[in-house]
């Protein structure tokens, strides 16, 4: 009795395993024929003509899109894209700084002790407000 995991089973057993079943499968449709007619036409023999067959026909959209139409509201669209829109002019355009907007702002090395000695320096912050050039220090 073999075993049935390929542990046990030599590399050349697996080998003419696996051609044998490679030969044997495309002769199965034929010997289903032979076996139940008696015998195999001369169909079976002739290779398939692509541009005939319903492959042919067959669209890569069939097999990824299912076939019903899509249950979702036409005005699903738009009514996400004025909700993201109103969500960015308010978060972008109208909030105020806050507090939690000024702890983001500070430097690291003053919310984390001893960060100065794993990191290098960082540079000084901008100034809050835009000075002009000729104004500045």
């Amino acid at each position: 009795m073999l075993p049935t995991g390929s542990g046990g089973l030599s590399p050349t057993f697996l080998l003419l395993r696996t051609l044998s079943r490679r030969a044997a499968v495309p002769l199965l449709p034929a010997l289903q024929r032979r076996a139940a007619g008696g015998k195999a036409s001369a169909e079976d023999e002739k290779p398939v003509v692509y541009s005939t067959s319903k492959a042919a026909q067959w669209k890569a959209e069939q097999s990824f899109r299912s076939a019903r139409p899509a249950d979702v509201p036409e005005v699903q669209r738009w009514s996400v894209l004025a909700s993201l829109v109103a969500f960015m002019v308010y978060f972008c355009i109208l909030r105020e700084e806050n507090d939690f907007d000024q702890s983001l702002m500070r430097p690291l090395s003053d919310t984390i002790p001893g960060i100065d000695k794993v990191l290098p320096p960082t540079p000084a912050p901008a100034p809050r407000k835009w000075v002009p050039p000729a104004w500045r220090d």
